[in-house]
């Protein structure tokens, strides 16, 4: 549909925008799924026991200064652009290869399971 539209993402920040909002209307609206772009947007459990205090204190350790906003690295015919999702109680990086004219591919890949967070919308 987006070749349809004439889309020509000229730039990185094009890039990102487009992705960004294709992670926003293409979520699953039945489960909990948002995208974060630091640590502190994972929204954990109010009330942890002693062992998910210390399981978010190494999320916060292990993530702190690598989950960062979307990133755009220009390719040969396009971008590739990566984004980190919460789905439920995963973390995922998501990295897409975006053409000029919108046309993507992607790869997901779960980096944390079992976190203590918030489940239910």
């Amino acid at each position: 549909m987006a070749q349809a539209d004439g889309v020509d993402l000229t730039s990185g920040d094009l890039a990102i925008n487009y992705i960004t909002v294709f992670l926003e209307v293409t979520r699953n609206m039945y489960e909990l799924v948002y995208q974060v772009t630091s640590v502190d947007q994972i929204r954990f459990l109010r009330k942890l026991s002693l062992s998910q205090a210390q399981a978010k204190e190494a999320l916060t350790t292990k993530y702190g200064s690598t989950l960062t906003a979307p990133l755009a690295e220009v390719t040969e015919d396009g971008y590739t652009v990566i984004a980190h999702v919460v789905r439920q109680q995963e973390l995922e990086r998501h990295t897409f290869k975006v053409r000029r004219n919108g046309e993507m591919q992607s790869q997901i890949t779960i980096i944390e399971q079992g976190m203590p967070v918030v489940i239910g919308i």
